[in-house]
């Protein structure tokens, strides 16, 4: 469908706002949007809310892979189930569960030498913690944080209609 600009706007009208973004918002924020994209108007309405909708998803699925990449990069992938009582007394597990333990083991019993009062019975609940975390020796997997395409689309359409 054709249409013509009156004042530098163009009336796209219902239909295809509708079959793109789920919804519809005036023409002067469409024309706006179409500016801020850097859609070149043609006067098809069809061909230029199609390539203002291509654009915004574009962005925002850019937008949603930098987010979920950065999210990724500050988390590990295995946790295990003594880690948070080894940095408790400030040791990093390895992995391997025996060289782990023996670690822990090792420590906590240097640390309890020289421990008094409140002390020991603080390294008592964590020398019960260890056996308890090392007991569930199997890793938990985390799994990547992903973006799908209607996660990508739902922000497309929000920020349509938010405009």
């Amino acid at each position: 469908m054709t249409i013509t600009a009156v004042n530098g706007i163009y009336d796209y009208g219902a239909t295809y706002q509708r079959q793109f973004f789920g919804s519809t918002i005036s023409d002067k924020k469409l024309n706006d949007l179409m500016k801020e994209y850097h859609i070149r108007q043609t006067g098809d309405a069809y061909t230029d809310i199609k390539e203002l909708y291509k654009a915004m998803y574009g962005d925002y699925s850019q937008q949603a892979q930098s987010e979920i990449s950065r999210q990724n990069a500050g988390t590990k992938q295995t946790q295990y189930p003594w880690e948070s009582v080894m940095a408790k007394i400030g040791l990093a597990a390895t992995g391997d569960i025996e060289k782990d333990r023996a670690t822990f083991d090792s420590a906590l019993r240097q640390l309890t030498n020289i421990a008094q009062g409140e002390q020991q019975a603080y390294l008592a609940q964590l020398q019960y913690e260890g056996k308890t975390a090392f007991a569930a020796n199997v890793p938990k997997e985390t799994a990547p944080q992903t973006v799908s395409a209607y996660d990508i689309m739902a922000d497309v359409n929000r920020a349509f209609i938010n405009y």
